[in-house]
């Protein structure tokens, strides 16, 4: 699966996952940081963030890419620590 994310923007903070704001989306959001901004009224503090859009009925296909990922980072991991460890 090649995610499409995207750079977002929100005077509220987000939730990292959203998935009940739309009945046929879920949002996946990361590096939220608040940023200061200048406007034509002056300085604002708002956020932003990374942002992936995923219909619903993929959202579960999506979990389980990135928990195999994780798996497979630890698996790699453990290899270099058992073989390459010592040097």
């Amino acid at each position: 699966m090649i995610a499409n994310w995207h750079k977002a923007y929100s005077n509220i903070k987000p939730l990292e996952i959203d998935s009940t704001s739309s009945q046929y989306y879920v949002y996946i959001r990361k590096n939220i940081e608040l940023i200061e901004t200048e406007s034509e009224t002056g300085k604002e503090q708002i956020y932003q963030y990374d942002e992936l859009i995923l219909p619903k009925e993929v959202y579960p296909v999506y979990e389980k890419e990135i928990e195999n990922e994780g798996r497979i980072s630890d698996l790699e991991e453990a290899i270099v620590e058992i073989f390459g460890g010592g040097m």
